[in-house]
């Protein structure tokens, strides 16, 4: 008999009941039960300010890399303090990308991009969709405008002009900066509710809520090369954490409301020098920074990410710079998935926002 052979019946179920479990998900798990779903393949949308109108979507983990030319584009972006950006955004579905224009919005069905419907609304500080795909916020120089998705009707209006808005997870608030004092609170339930609140002494640019509202996490500046990260606790009205970069960036929260990626393209407003890591991540259960630096094969590292945008399952970070696209996995902070796509300009990066 051979050495297989001779091996104890015990350990042949036991290593069975491994193999099982690494293939299955456990011994005690049932062959009939449902497997894991497979991770979600994202896809990132970005246009190249320097082509003709062309958007781009980049599947995250398969890497494919389709394209769809829109009528607009907004105009490109100017990475200075105090300066609002126009974006575009993609339905929490995937259906549609919305671009703002200065006298516009577009409503492009991505499946058929000749599907384009403008909705009457200069929107040349931005426009943001909620999670549930119920709401689109419209911000121009006039104020507010809160949309109903279903037909464009107005909602709400208000005359504060406000930058960098955004939905709460849950769609039910809607929070931006009054560039450079206080903080914009919309509460959309039960009537709109709005409340104005100062809540840093540095020049705020974006607000994002905690899953439950308690804490908001800011974006400020003091000066062109001191911006920080800074922890607002709502109920104590106090900055209980700041955490101060050179050059101003973008900050994105994980649904999961653990970490805070940000980027710090401090060579991009001319100022500030380059180096330093790619991009860092705040953990906000351990008070502790993390920089990250993007490194190919090659060992090639990438300064000065830009855009940074996450994924709704609490996976991946996306990030963008010059031609680059970058997928960091969320939990290890390593480099997963790229395109370099030389001689192009990526802006607008962003992903879809519920599952």
């Amino acid at each position: 008999m051979n050495q297989a052979g001779r091996v104890q019946r015990h350990s042949i179920l036991l290593l069975t009941c491994v193999l099982y479990y690494l293939g299955t998900g456990g011994c005690d798990r049932s062959p009939t039960d449902p497997e894991p779903p497979d991770p979600t393949d994202y896809i990132a949308y970005f246009a190249d300010v320097n082509s003709d109108n062309w958007v781009f979507g980049y599947h995250i983990l398969s890497g494919q890399l389709d394209s769809f030319q829109v009528p607009a584009l907004p105009t490109p972006r100017t990475p200075s303090l105090g300066v609002p950006e126009p974006r575009m955004v993609v339905s929490p579905g995937g259906e549609s990308i919305y671009l703002a224009l200065e006298d516009s919005v577009l409503a492009v069905e991505i499946a058929n991009p000749q599907q384009v419907e403008v909705l009457p609304y200069a929107a040349e500080f931005g426009v943001s969709v909620s999670p549930n795909g119920q709401y689109l916020a419209v911000l121009n120089r006039e104020g507010l405008n809160i949309l109903s998705t279903d037909g464009y009707s107005l909602l709400f209006h208000d005359t504060d002009r406000v930058l960098f808005g955004g939905f709460s997870a849950d769609s039910r608030v809607f929070l931006a900066s009054h560039w450079p004092d206080y903080a914009y609170r919309l509460q959309i339930e039960g009537g709109f509710n709005v409340q104005r609140r100062v809540c840093t002494p540095w020049r705020l640019g974006q607000v994002i809520p905690s899953p439950d509202d308690s804490q908001w996490y800011l974006l400020t500046a003091h000066a062109e090369c001191d911006a920080a990260v800074e922890v607002y606790d709502v109920n104590a009205d106090s900055v209980i954490h700041r955490s101060v970069f050179a050059g101003y960036g973008e900050i994105e929260l994980l649904p999961n409301g653990r970490y805070i990626p940000y980027t710090h393209p401090g060579e991009l407003v001319g100022v500030c020098g380059g180096g330093g890591s790619s991009f860092s991540v705040y953990d906000i259960t351990t008070n502790e920074v993390h920089p990250v630096d993007v490194v190919h094969e090659g060992g090639v590292q990438y300064h000065a990410m830009r855009d940074v945008e996450v994924t709704p399952d609490d996976t991946w970070i996306v990030l963008s710079a010059g031609g680059l696209v970058a997928v960091v996995n969320a939990n290890t902070f390593e480099l997963s998935n790229h395109v370099l796509l030389e001689g192009k300009n990526v802006n607008y990066l962003t992903i879809q926002n519920s599952p």
